[in-house]
């Protein structure tokens, strides 16, 4: 099994894939050296809970824009529906008072320096991009787009609204359908005839398009989303299911998302310069049989938000499942399901900061911080040239309750690996909590197999070494220098 897995992500990291879509880097980490290195420059926001936005009760109030109201009459499904070409200006903001979806045949398309503000209702509102709508929302360097919180700045909080949701047909490698016509995505509307949040196609009942285009999304921050009110029924910041290659998901920010800042449910849609800033559950969470590519990327943890919501909740960098229905992390469990496509993505040049400073004892932060890398149900993934740092433990590849207990989140010699989880890592830094004699993890080769294999293949360093390297390198990536310092967090 775990050979099948290896040989998938090799053959699909492969050269031409390289050539394709990676840009060739000499550092590791989000970001290089220089002028113009920090690519989050004009665009991000990194205090957006007292942000000067327009809007109904803001100090500012409108700031000579309009208000408009969408989705004050949904159908009996719960969504308002658009249903025609549609375009949001920046002249206005909109108040989003439902669930409001873009059906199949329609685009959105939203001009840069729109606001879009989600109110807080009983329905969380959130904006639906259906199987064969589309979102075209380009914003600029200088004018993002934003959807945001509907709250007055210094009210805003997590869970706020809903986010943003975009559904296609590319394929998964979830059959657990209620129909074959695909499934909701999870923690949507489905009052009936609820398809509006249908993803994927099914068992096959429908055309399979990995290269389906869902729209252009560009210059965009998505702050205050997400909803953890059920278990495992979660909105997230942004969710992409089953969202194909054609689409274009470039220079997007996730602040303060009430369950992970961003979701893949399968599909092959890639992205570059993602940001994920202050979530509560995990940064990149994917599952379903994800296999997109993903180059630039920069996580920041607040250290007051990690996952509170489920009892055995686990805040981690990165979660990977392959189909997280089909059982769970025990080894009984995954050798009776393989469910095709593997889950197989890549990550490569990302920044990780987790609640951790240097020289900080992991008592100071919430023992619901889990790891960097947390590979469960069967997935086979691969990371590069990135710097992961400040959390527990770099990696966790075992069942959530094999974990408990400070000596073994502590030590990695009682970690267990499944054998059929695979995991890539070339030119990275995975680091702990500065305080942990285990000190500084890196890795050239393959993991794959025992918890021997695990073990062996990290070169243990010195805290010393460790605590030396976060005081005196304050730059974002492997080399040069930026605006963030990694002791101390955001310093401009």
């Amino acid at each position: 099994m775990k050979k099948t897995l290896l040989s998938i992500v090799a053959a699909f990291i492969s050269a031409a894939s390289f050539g394709q879509f990676f840009t060739a880097t000499s550092y590791k980490g989000g970001f290089g050296v220089g002028s113009g290195a920090n690519w989050m420059t004009g665009w991000t926001n990194f205090d957006p809970v007292n942000a000067a936005y327009p809007g109904t009760g803001e100090p500012g109030g409108l700031a000579g824009k309009t208000r408009v109201d969408v989705g004050l009459t949904p159908s009996a499904d719960g969504y308002f529906h658009i249903t025609t070409n549609t375009s949001w200006f920046n002249t206005n903001v909109y108040y989003l008072n439902n669930p409001v979806a873009v059906d199949n045949g329609a685009t959105l398309t939203i001009q840069a320096g729109t606001y879009v503000r989600g109110l807080n209702n009983a329905t969380p509102t959130c904006l639906v991009i259906s199987r064969g709508g589309k979102l075209n929302a380009i914003g600029t360097s200088t004018n993002p787009i934003v959807m945001t919180s509907a709250a007055i700045g210094g009210a805003r909080n997590t869970g706020d609204w809903g986010g943003l949701i975009i559904a296609g047909r590319a394929k998964v490698n979830l059959n657990k359908s209620p129909n074959l016509g695909g499934r909701n995505v999870e923690g949507t509307v489905t009052t009936a005839p609820g398809t509006a949040s249908y993803y994927g196609t099914g068992n096959g009942s429908a055309v399979i398009d990995d290269n389906e285009s869902s729209g252009n999304i560009q210059y965009l921050r998505v702050e205050f989303a997400g909803d953890a009110t059920v278990a495992a029924f979660e909105l997230n910041g942004i969710m992409l299911a089953a969202v194909g290659a054609g689409t274009t998901f470039q220079h997007i920010q996730v602040s303060y998302s009430k369950d992970d800042s961003f979701e893949w449910f399968g599909g092959t849609v890639d992205g570059k310069w993602l940001v994920a800033f202050g979530g509560t559950d995990d940064d990149f969470d994917v599952d379903e049989g994800y296999r997109g590519r993903n180059q630039f990327g920069f996580i920041l943890r607040d250290p007051r938000f990690c996952d509170y919501i489920s009892s055995a909740g686990s805040s981690n960098f990165f979660e990977m499942d392959n189909n997280t229905t089909s059982g769970g992390s025990a080894t009984s469990d995954q050798t009776q399901y393989s469910p095709q496509p593997t889950t197989s993505c890549v990550f490569s040049n990302v920044t990780a900061i987790g609640p951790l400073k240097a020289g900080e004892a992991i008592t100071v932060i919430n023992d619901r911080f889990g790891s960097g890398w947390n590979a469960r149900t069967n997935p086979a993934t691969a990371v590069f040239n990135s710097v992961l740092f400040g959390t527990r433990n770099p990696i966790v590849t075992t069942a959530t309750a094999s974990i408990t207990g400070a000596s073994t989140v502590l030590n990695p010699s009682n970690w267990t690996k499944l054998s059929c989880d695979s995991l890539i890592l070339r030119s990275s830094f995975l680091l702990m909590d500065p305080a942990n004699t285990n000190g500084l993890y890196s890795s050239s080769v393959s993991q794959a197999g025992t918890a021997a294999d695990c073990q062996s293949a990290f070169a243990t360093r010195s805290t010393a070494e460790l605590t030396t390297f976060l005081s005196t390198n304050t730059f974002l990536g492997a080399t040069g220098s930026n605006t963030i310092n990694k002791s101390n967090a955001l310093t401009s």
